[in-house]
């Protein structure tokens, strides 16, 4: 699946929240199902 995902054939779907103060807010996202993929808390910048 890596190749896959390496030459485009695939796309991974990322759910990214924004700062430490919204922890709650994505914790509850898991949980609920309210999320699609991958569920990242970002809380520096790239």
């Amino acid at each position: 699946m890596a190749g896959y995902l390496k030459d485009g054939r695939m796309k991974s779907k990322e759910d990214v929240v924004q700062g430490l103060d919204a922890f709650l807010d994505a914790l509850g996202k898991l949980f609920s199902g309210q999320n699609f993929g991958k569920l990242v808390l970002q809380v520096a910048a790239a």
